[in-house]
């Protein structure tokens, strides 16, 4: 025979283990590559680092995960859009995010990020273009962790 508390517990945490259960992680999103697959094998693995920014939306870490056919790019928190393309070219790559409109500053901003592959590390600068006028935002730099 069950006690009232055993029953009172199970009724409890069903409730919670359903949701722990149902909350699943998101997909990763696979970010279209425009490249040559000589240029594809230049920076296909994985790549750690930090990205540096007084902006707190930007500043933290990032990896970046190039694989035939796609990256996929993860910060270390949400970015206000998801990135469109990257294009790989001999030791550069280039992207373009979403726009989106940033209530803070009242605008819509247009976002492209640069980088330049040299003695193992891939650094780069992310730019940001509100009212009309660009501005570089962050810097980040990021060193081959696997292949």
């Amino acid at each position: 025979m069950k006690s009232r508390f055993s029953s009172a517990l199970m009724l409890a945490l069903v409730p919670a283990l359903i949701g722990c259960a149902s909350q699943v992680a998101p997909p990763l999103i696979i970010t279209p590559v425009i490249a040559s697959e000589i240029d594809q094998q230049s920076f296909t693995g994985t790549w750690r680092g930090d990205v540096d920014s007084a902006d707190p939306r930007f500043a933290g870490t990032v990896e970046f995960r190039f694989r035939p056919g796609g990256a996929v790019i993860l910060p270390s928190h949400p970015v206000p859009s998801r990135i469109l393309w990257v294009r790989l070219k001999g030791d550069k790559l280039s992207g373009a995010m979403e726009p989106y409109f940033d209530p803070e500053r009242a605008a819509e901003v247009y976002t492209t990020f640069d980088g330049t592959l040299s003695y193992g590390l891939l650094r780069g600068t992310l730019h940001e273009r509100t009212n009309m006028r660009w501005k570089d935002s962050a810097t980040w730099t990021v060193a081959r962790v696997a292949e």
